[in-house]
This record gives C-alpha cells, structure tokens and sequence, in this order.
C-alpha cells in the first residue's frame, strides 16, 4: 500500500466512513498502531472549552508512559475541526514522533492552525507548505514555508522563518510571511523582523510592510490593522500585480483565473471576500474595470 491509499483509508477510519474490508486492510499497515493510539488519546482528552495547552499537557502525561525518551516536549495543534485538518496533524504528530522532518500542507481555500514544539503559532492560508525537522528543533528553530502563513513568535533564541524567496528573522514577534512563486511580502504587527532577500538586510518594525517582486525595486508601506484580514475572511491587497490578484482568487475557491487580452502587471489595491466566489469576482472585476465569465472549473477576466 502507498502513502496516499494509506492516508485515504485513514482519513475514512477518522471519519468513520470505513468499511469492514478497508479496515482490515489498514490495520496491516505497520504504522497504523502508532496513528490509532495518537488518535486514541487526543479524542479522548478533548473538552470543549479547554485551552490547547491543557489537552496537550493530558495527552502527553498519557502518552510519556508508553514511549519513554521518544516524546518531548511539544505542542502542536492536534485540535482541529475538519477532517483534512485532522488527517493533516495527525500525519504531522506522528512524523515528530518519529523523529523525521514535520510537514503540514493545506490545500484550496483551507486554513490551518498549527502549534510548534516551542509554543509558537503559525497559521497557514490556502495552498501552503511548512515543514521542520523535530529532533533538532531545540537547536534550530527553524521552519521553511512556501506559500503564506501568520506567526507568532514565543520569545527567545533565534526564530527563522526560510522560503524559496529570503529568510525572515525574528527573536519574538507577530507577523505574515507570503512567498508564492517570485513575490516575497513581509508584514510586521508586533515587535521586529528581519528580512534578507538578495543580499540584501531589511528591518521592520510594528506596522511596516515589505515586499520585493523578483529583483524589482523593495517596496514599502504601513499598515493599521492587527492580524491578516485573510483570517477573517478577507484577502487585502497594497497596490500589487493583476496576476497575484488572480493566483489568490485562484487558491481560495480552487478554480483556475484565466485572462484574456489584460495587462497582468497593472496594480490593485482592495480586497475580496473569501466566501462567496461570485462577489470576490464582481469586487475586483469592478475595481479593474473588467468583466469575467464563470465556466466548469475556471473562470475568464477579460
């Protein structure tokens, strides 16, 4: 059995959707003991109303018992509504367990809430990667993104935050790292960021913005608000390209933007609503003076 026939026939025993013969067939699989047991205690702790702290500190009494020096002291976010996200964090705990490299992903217009092993936050947005390596987190604390994601940063030794695009240092701090394709956009809402790209060394402090679009000119810009809007269903744009417009309409509601005859590199400032497919079209469309058809699967600005 593969990984992904493996990871589907666990997101159905989760979701209590499995049948007799699948079952059969997953308990087989010789981690399928391990993720039961994961999944066996985290169940069997949550309480609605109870902080993630508190459930962890349960499940990792319980399962400290069973495997000595294999379990640290972690905390990632395990409590998650939705059975991707489960399915998601499961894997992700099970992996830092293990002792290998933890990796969480979302996918189309999904959010995730993530717990690291030193306390601090992380929130990915749609169509995002994070990975770090557990066994040597203590030393490191460091992550790699692609995509984008809002963390807050527990105090304390050096925190980094490495994309395909530059690297983002903080020693405790909240802020937003977007590094899809070749943008890299850095904003600040507490404390103080380091950002290096291109040889080059950027400090931003509260309510400072930056971002650098391949190798054009850095470009700079406050901000008022406190948290990404994107974790409040809005997605904000500073004067950006068309084209960042559309890869974002395109990762939330997961159908592919396509235009025809338009100037991709002309700017947008605004936002959209990233619940109703049909209004964040009009609200841009509008906003750019253009028009847009909706078909199976895509959509066409022209």
């Amino acid at each position: 059995m593969d990984n992904q026939a493996f990871e589907s026939l666990l997101a159905k025993w989760l979701n209590e959707t499995i049948t007799q013969e699948e079952r059969i067939q997953l308990e087989k699989h010789k981690d399928f003991a391990s993720y039961a047991k994961i999944a066996k205690y985290t169940a069997e702790f949550y309480v609605p109303g109870n902080s993630e702290d508190v459930l962890y500190d349960k499940f990792l009494a319980k399962a400290s018992k069973e495997k000595k020096n294999t379990v640290r002291s972690i905390r990632p976010l395990v409590w998650l509504s939705g059975l991707a996200a489960s399915i998601v964090a499961l894997i992700g705990l099970f992996q830092l367990f293990s002792g290998g490299n933890v990796h969480f992903e979302t996918s189309y217009g999904e959010q995730l809430d993530l717990w690291l092993p030193d306390s601090s936050k992380v929130v990915l947005n749609s169509k995002s990667t994070l990975t770090f390596k557990g066994n040597s987190w203590d030393k490191t604390r460091r992550v790699k993104l692609v995509g984008e994601g809002f963390f807050k940063v527990k105090k304390g030794s050096s925190f980094a935050v490495e994309t395909p695009q530059g690297t983002v240092r903080v020693l405790g701090t909240a802020f937003t790292v977007n590094a899809y394709d070749e943008m890299l956009e850095v904003v600040c809402f507490e404390g103080v960021v380091q950002v290096e790209r291109n040889g080059e060394i950027h400090l931003l402090k509260k309510g400072a913005a930056l971002r650098q679009i391949g190798n054009d000119a850095f470009e700079n810009w406050q901000i008022q608000q406190q948290s990404p809007s994107w974790r409040h269903g809005e997605k904000t744009f500073n004067n950006i390209p068309l084209k960042f417009v559309l890869q974002s309409l395109e990762y939330s509601f997961n159908k592919k933007m396509k235009a025809s005859n338009l100037d991709l590199e002309k700017r947008f400032t605004g936002s959209y609503h990233t619940t109703d497919l049909t209004l964040a079209l009009t609200t841009i469309a509008d906003a750019m003076n253009l028009k847009f058809k909706i078909t199976k699967g895509e959509v066409l600005f022209y």
